[in-house]
């Protein structure tokens, strides 16, 4: 009978350490980021009231805070004050790139009024899916826990009020709102005789078209069409057994009521609705966080737009947040049967994507005790997130709003 060695325990303690080590570096590196993305805000609001980007008298006083700070930790004063020299020096250059490019080809309008300042964060979005469709059908939420908890979430949601719809009987056209590459919609082809994908970007229409033509069998019940949805549904009245709305869409269009007036118009009687919008009570913009957070898109409170992070890259497009209670209150308007009204998620949503994702595919591939140990322990932590998250659907700390009802 084999036994475990002294040695042996010796290694896998070590290797275990180092398994905590490298994910501490990913953590440093992922704060970095985060910094860096703050000094950009604060360029923003230097160039705004005409500061210049360079005060010594600030960051001498920034330097003397860290000292202190570094003694209380046990830290050598002299390697802090050396690495935030370093940061500080980054920070000027980015600064003053950023600046530069403000003061370059493309600078924003001096007074842009709301209709031309919506007009370029929906053409933002246009640029976003034509230069990045290709990292957006290959990494795009792969690796955000926030999202990927949320997307598990609705995924659940959406099924339980397909099948609700189904089993009365009302399965002829469902159509997907904001369909981007058509993920949702061929979800729904097995369960509808027929399922319409609407999106505003002519590259994720094209995508979602070829991976129809492409896959055939239940897709082939699918069709996509390129349609700004603030102008109309082109579908008759009545017509529609299911709408979904997900991924915060709802939150992504300026009339909203126009958009819900249109809804109600082609849902049948007692058709149902799944709509998603982004929560502006989430306990994510309740705190300032100094950690990067595992969602790939965030409101951004400062600038009032949607930040989505692609890779190192962040696009601003427009978006407006909702509590519940305005979401209740605009859907009774119009007058829609409320079935649920959830938020999620609320933990998942202001944790550092570090703690899900330590062990990297190299490690993974050495398939040692250790690491074995160590993916097991960050599934289990994933898990009892959800398990949490779900438990607080009914408050209002989550990222999103996930509201499902039917046309009386």
């Amino acid at each position: 009978m084999a036994t475990v060695t002294d040695a042996e325990n010796e290694n896998a303690t070590l290797s275990g350490l180092r398994i905590d080590l490298d994910k501490t570096d990913r953590h440093i590196v992922a704060l970095l980021a985060k910094r860096i993305e703050l000094v950009r805000k604060i360029e923003e609001a230097k160039f705004s009231k005409g500061e210049s980007i360079l005060r010594e008298e600030t960051e001498q006083e920034k330097l003397g805070k860290i000292a202190t700070q570094a003694q209380k930790r046990g830290l050598s004063v002299q390697f802090v004050e050396g690495l935030f020299y370093s940061l500080f020096s980054e920070s000027c250059r980015v600064q003053a790139k950023q600046r530069d490019q403000r003061n370059g080809l493309n600078p924003l309008p001096d007074n842009e009024t709301e209709d031309e300042r919506y007009r370029r964060l929906k053409q933002n979005l246009l640029n976003l899916t034509d230069q990045l469709l290709p990292e957006y059908k290959n990494t795009y939420n792969l690796d955000s826990f926030g999202t990927i908890s949320y997307l598990d979430f609705e995924k659940d949601v959406l099924k339980t009020e397909i099948s609700t719809a189904v089993s009365l009987g009302n399965n002829e056209l469902a159509i997907d709102l904001g369909c981007g590459v058509g993920l949702v919609s061929f979800s729904m082809t097995p369960h509808f005789e027929r399922v319409m994908g609407f999106d505003i970007s002519p590259s994720m229409i094209k995508q979602a078209s070829f991976v129809r033509q492409s896959t055939g069998l239940d897709t082939l019940r699918a069709s996509f069409e390129v349609l700004d949805i603030e102008d109309g549904l082109p579908l008759e009245s009545e017509s529609v057994s299911f709408v979904a709305m997900t991924m915060g869409t709802a939150s992504d269009i300026k009339n909203i009521r126009r958009v819900l007036a249109s809804i109600k118009r082609v849902l049948k009687k007692d058709g149902r609705f799944v709509l998603s919008f982004y929560n502006s009570a989430a306990l994510f913009y309740r705190w300032s966080l100094p950690w990067q957070v595992s969602l790939m898109a965030e409101i951004n409170p400062i600038d009032h737009c949607l930040n989505v992070h692609v890779g190192d890259r962040i696009f601003q497009l427009y978006a407006r947040p909702y509590t519940k209670r305005e979401v209740r209150k605009l859907l009774t308007k119009e007058g829609f049967r409320i079935s649920s009204l959830y938020t999620y998620p609320a933990l998942a949503a202001i944790l550092p994507n570090e703690l899900f994702y330590g062990v990297d595919e190299a490690q993974k591939a050495s398939h040692r005790r250790e690491v074995r140990t160590a993916v097991i322990q960050e599934d289990e932590t994933k898990k009892t997130i959800q398990q949490i998250d779900k438990g607080l659907v009914d408050s209002d700390m989550g990222a999103y709003i996930l509201v499902t009802g039917r046309k009386t």
